[in-house]
């Protein structure tokens, strides 16, 4: 049988190359995305990680599968900060707000599903380093303000694979890995659309 990390995998592998292909992404990947549009995107990043991290914090699987260097809120945090922004007066946008309601029910209903949304938002990581690389040249940020992107440097296979042996061991019913999976494409499903959202927001917000 497939370890569940490599089931995260194949099964996310169409959910994660449409997120990658979209044109917010290739935007931010090229630096060709605006300031104001890359601070709201860290900023609804940040309530998705403070909700998230904060319903999976009292879960079995804390320390085991995710260890407290895992955790993403306090970077964005910092990173808001850098970029002039008050954490605390970052508000949803419709599709946050909905993901923010889907972690609460998940939390309620099948905590192990919330791994899946973890997976997706470390997993980023493996690209960050690059994205992080262009932000700081693009929006000139020598203070911080693009460490969400690239936190751990050269120690990310460490923390990477601390996780995908967890999760390959932690004891998990065969009823909830389909949830898990289903998670995992969804949090894919949501940076898309998040992007997007963004984009149509910023355009109906540019004089005519």
């Amino acid at each position: 049988m497939s370890t569940i990390a490599l089931q995260l995998r194949e099964s996310t592998r169409s959910a994660h190359n449409s997120a990658e292909g979209h044109k917010f992404q290739k935007e931010l990947g090229s630096g060709t995305l605006s300031k104001t549009l890359y601070t709201e995107y860290l900023g609804q990043l940040y309530l998705t990680h403070k909700a998230l991290e904060n319903a999976m914090s009292r879960q079995s699987y804390m320390g085991l599968v995710v260890s407290p260097e895992q955790l993403q809120t306090e970077f964005l945090k910092s990173d808001l900060i850098a970029l002039d922004v008050d954490p605390a007066s970052v508000k949803p946008i419709e599709i946050t707000a909905r993901m923010l309601e889907r972690i609460k029910t998940l939390a309620q209903q099948n905590p192990i599903a919330l791994l899946g949304f973890h997976y997706v938002l470390l997993g980023s990581k493996h690209g960050g380093k690059f994205i992080a690389s262009i932000s700081k040249k693009t929006y000139s940020l020598e203070n911080g303000g693009c460490t969400y992107f690239d936190p751990y440097g050269p120690e990310f296979q460490k923390h990477w694979q601390h996780f995908v042996n967890g999760i390959n061991t932690f004891n998990i019913e065969e009823k909830q890995v389909e949830p898990l999976l289903t998670a995992a494409s969804e949090m894919f499903e949501f940076v898309e659309q998040l992007g997007g959202d963004l984009l149509k927001l910023s355009a109906v917000k540019q004089p005519q």
